[in-house]
C-alpha cells in the first residue's frame, strides 16, 4: 500500500510540474520588458503596460528610495521573475547593506528564467539574474559583499519570520485573484514583523486592503498609481 502511495505522489508531483510549464508563458509588455502570464488565474506577474516601468515606480521609487538607513532589511512577497531583486540591487548604495528575503512558493521553470530580457534592457550581465534564480534556497547568498538574498520556497501564509523588516514589497497577485493573501491576518502579520517606521508598499489600492491597514494601525499614504492606474498604497508602521 505504501509503495502505491509513493508512486501516486510522484505521479502527481511530475504532473504538477508539467502543468506548471504549460500554464506560464512569457509576454512582452509595452515598455519592451517581459512579464509572465499565468493562465490558471488569467493574470500577469507584472503590468502589461510595462513590467520594468511598474516595478521601478511602485517598489523602487515609492518603496526602496524612501529608506534612509544604511542597513535595510527587505521582505518580498512574490519573488516571481526576480525583477524586484534586480532593480533593488541596481539602485542600492554601494555603502549600504541590504538583506533581501524573498518568498516564492512556485519558482519559475528554468526555461522561462533563461528567456527573461531584463538584463539586456538594463545593461546588466545576464549571469546576475541567473544567479538570483539558480542560487540555493534557504541559504544566504551574497550578490556582492553588501547585498544578501535569502530565498524561501513558501507561501506567506506559512512563513515564520526570524527577522524584522524595514520594507515589505507586497507583490502578490491581485486581491480579485488571490483574496486569501490580502486577508486581515496576513496584513497583521506583516505589521508584526515590520520595524517601527517600516513600510509596506504595493500596486493595489483595494478598499478592503485599505480598511485592513487602517484597522491594524498603519499610517496610509494613497499615491498616484503606476502606468495609468488611479492609485497605489504605501503604509507605515507607527
Amino acid at each position: 500500500m505504501f509503495f502505491i502511495e509513493v508512486i501516486f505522489c510522484n505521479y502527481v508531483t511530475n504532473l504538477t510540474k508539467k502543468i506548471d510549464k504549460i500554464n506560464r508563458k512569457l509576454r512582452i509588455t509595452n515598455d519592451g520588458s517581459h512579464t509572465v502570464y499565468f493562465s490558471d488565474l488569467n493574470e500577469h506577474y507584472h503590468s502589461k503596460k510595462g513590467a520594468i516601468s511598474e516595478s521601478e515606480y511602485v517598489f523602487i521609487k515609492n518603496g526602496f528610495s524612501q529608506q534612509n538607513k544604511k542597513h535595510v532589511k527587505i521582505l518580498e512577497i512574490g519573488m516571481g521573475t526576480g525583477l524586484n531583486i534586480l532593480l533593488t540591487f541596481l539602485h542600492s548604495d554601494k555603502n549600504s547593506k541590504i538583506y533581501y528575503h524573498a518568498l516564492e512558493p512556485y519558482p519559475l521553470d528554468e526555461s522561462l528564467q533563461k528567456k527573461l530580457n531584463y538584463c539586456q534592457l538594463l545593461d546588466v550581465d545576464e549571469e546576475f539574474l541567473k544567479k538570483i534564480h539558480v542560487s540555493a534556497w534557504d541559504k544566504k547568498i551574497y550578490l556582492n559583499k553588501n547585498f544578501i538574498i535569502y530565498k524561501e520556497k513558501t507561501k506567506i501564509e506559512n512563513f515564520m519570520s526570524k527577522e524584522f523588516f524595514d520594507l515589505i514589497y507586497f507583490d502578490a497577485f491581485a486581491p480579485s485573484k488571490q483574496k486569501n493573501i490580502w486577508d486581515f491576518k496576513i496584513i497583521k502579520y506583516c505589521y508584526d514583523i515590520l520595524n517601527k517606521d517600516g513600510i509596506i508598499v504595493t500596486y493595489s489600492s483595494s478598499g478592503d486592503f485599505k480598511r485592513n491597514l487602517k484597522k491594524i494601525g498603519f499610517e496610509i499614504s494613497v499615491l498616484k498609481g503606476a502606468l495609468g492606474k488611479r492609485e497605489m498604497i504605501r503604509a507605515k508602521k507607527i
